[in-house]
């Protein structure tokens, strides 16, 4: 089953928050966090429009998940970093100026999530 969800950064505290995005209908942009399905259990959260990033579906090699955006390194005989991007209904990473489908990598067991394009690299 697809797993459609979303990561951007808080508004009122620049905290990470994860969930569902949605738009007011003034167009202000929310992540929407369900705690409980059954007891309808939600928080919501506005969140800077620029940080917003959808999941990939996919883990690094250390179980991290990967959202558009993030940044990945690749070590193989060199280490390579690229930027996690979404484009043409794909993900994307770009290792010496060729672009390549995200899935092709994670099997490999050399791909690792350093950061997001938002925050400091490594921290």
């Amino acid at each position: 089953m697809t797993e459609i969800k979303f990561r951007g950064k808080r508004v009122d505290n620049g905290g990470w928050v994860e969930g569902y995005y949605f738009e007011s209908f003034t167009g202000i942009p929310y992540i929407m966090v369900l705690h409980d399905h059954i007891l309808k259990m939600t928080e919501y959260y506005q969140v800077i429009y620029a940080t917003i990033g959808q999941y990939t579906e996919l883990k690094d090699k250390n179980g991290k998940e990967i959202y558009e955006g993030d940044v990945v390194v690749y070590t193989s005989e060199n280490t390579v970093q690229s930027r996690v991007s979404f484009e043409s209904g794909c993900f994307w990473v770009t290792f010496n100026s060729y672009k390549y489908e995200l899935f092709r990598y994670i099997s490999s067991g050399k791909l690792e999530v350093i950061g997001n394009i938002h925050t400091e690299v490594g921290k």
